[in-house]
């Protein structure tokens, strides 16, 4: 698959349902891709509200690659900035691969039920201390997964992995749009 297939799948797939927030969101881009000769390939992960401009560097304590066979491995090489992570892998055999941030839990907000109402809490919302005693407080936070398929050769059929509580499971192989 060539770097402008990948873009147009990578940015359906991930920042498709990220758009109507206006917020930043996480992607994997691919920076060089030689994965028809030499099997490299170097990706850049980023948050930004402006695709694909980098603007704050993602990171992870979960960097994963599913390979075709659904076995995981590991990048050969991770770079942080305050801008962006640079990842370097080998892809050894044909096939679709699955290269993942994993799962990145993120804030938690908190929220009160007051007069059947949901009000925020803490900074921009009403005080916790103020409210009645025996509030019911609800807590929520954000968990995401940013991925992006890339097939070296032959793309087969794209891995089917769960990573985390998100379940990403492609109707069509996302390295062939």
């Amino acid at each position: 698959m060539r770097l402008p297939e990948m873009l147009t799948a990578g940015a359906a797939i991930l920042l498709g349902p990220a758009l109507p927030a206006a917020a930043h969101a996480g992607f994997l881009m691919p920076v060089l891709d030689d994965t028809g000769t030499s099997g490299e390939i170097i990706l850049m992960a980023t948050f930004s509200d402006s695709f694909p401009v980098e603007a704050i560097g993602l990171k992870s304590d979960h960097w994963t690659i599913v390979s075709p066979d659904g076995t995981r491995q590991d990048y050969d090489r991770i770079a942080e900035t305050d801008t962006r992570s640079l990842l370097q892998a080998t892809l050894t055999r044909d096939g679709t691969y699955r290269f993942s941030t994993g799962e990145r839990l993120g804030r938690k907000g908190e929220a009160a039920r007051v007069d059947g109402k949901l009000v925020r809490l803490g900074r921009d919302g009403m005080a916790k201390e103020s409210l009645p005693e025996g509030t019911e407080i609800l807590t929520a936070q954000t968990a995401t997964v940013s991925d992006l398929y890339v097939a070296k050769g032959d793309p087969g059929a794209p891995p089917e992995v769960s990573i985390g509580r998100l379940e990403i499971r492609p109707a069509t192989n996302p390295a062939g749009v």
